[in-house]
């Protein structure tokens, strides 16, 4: 990351609203540059999309965890998904168990490490993430979807002619070939359970090339709120906003005031019993 680009730090819920309705202001329409934007009734849509993601700690990386340890085959990267298939395959009956891309939002959805990355269309979500730890600052990443897609994936979005890769498509597209990929692919989840859904989830799925996002972001790919309008708008796709760690209990509790918590991310009874010790903690 280059060292001159500075962050927004926020001390409420209104002033991530205000910074992201900022950048949708200057990066909120889709451009030229590349991609086929959908059509809504027929008319093309000119929205870009907007996804989010909240860290806890400021210092993680923005990788899976099947790459936080530092291996380097393709064999490390799968084998906790092909453990995970084989093992719950009992449990998978009504799905094509040769639907790479489905069994990996399984095994993602249940803890298994696998190279997709969590993202979310809702700014709240990733703010409750970014807030789930009180020792250490918090950020949450602001990727402008049709942007990076455009910038990152172009050619293989061109090869499919789409901003954004579903299952129907990368089912069948070899996850061992880097020849039209060297940067994580955004895709839209089928939604296997309804926590991906109240969550408004979205994936970026790694390719073998190992490294972090962070450390391939250029300088003309962050988004700013603060500058006049870029010439270029179309390359720039990325921003973050820091979340105090001295903050984040007095974000969560706005956040609750909203309905966004323990039991609405996490519809069924284990949703429940958390924020059942939620309120608990917090009254005592």
């Amino acid at each position: 990351m280059d060292s001159n680009i500075c962050f927004e730090s926020i001390n409420s819920v209104s002033e991530l609203l205000s910074i992201i309705s900022n950048i949708k202001a200057i990066y909120g329409k889709k451009t030229e540059f590349g991609g086929c934007p959908p059509r809504v009734n027929g008319e093309l849509n000119d929205q870009a999309d907007f996804w989010f993601r909240g860290e806890r700690n400021i210092e993680y990386k923005l990788c899976p965890k099947v790459m936080r340890k530092g291996q380097f085959t393709v064999e490390w990267y799968d084998e906790p998904l092909s453990r995970f298939t084989k093992e719950a395959s009992a449990y998978l009956n009504n799905i094509d168990l040769k639907d790479t891309l489905l069994c990996m939002e399984y095994a993602q959805h249940y803890g298994t490490p696998t190279r997709l990355l969590d993202f979310s269309t809702n700014p709240l979500v990733a703010l409750w993430f970014a807030c789930s730890d009180y020792n250490v600052d918090g950020h949450i990443w602001i990727i402008n979807e049709h942007n990076y897609s455009n910038v990152c994936c172009c050619a293989f979005m061109k090869k499919f002619g789409m901003d954004c890769v579903d299952n129907n498509i990368l089912k069948d597209y070899n996850l061992n070939n880097q020849d039209n990929q060297v940067y994580p692919v955004a895709i839209y989840p089928s939604y296997v359970d309804a926590r991906m859904l109240v969550q408004s989830s979205r994936f970026l799925l790694w390719p073998d090339d190992w490294q972090d996002l962070d450390d391939r972001i250029k300088k003309d790919n962050w988004m700013t709120i603060k500058e006049p309008e870029p010439k270029i708008k179309s390359y720039r796709f990325a921003y973050k906003v820091i979340i105090p760690k001295n903050k984040k209990e007095t974000l969560l509790k706005e956040l609750d005031m909203v309905g966004v918590n323990d039991k609405m991310l996490f519809p069924g009874l284990d949703g429940i019993g958390r924020y059942s010790d939620y309120l608990f903690r917090k009254n005592t």
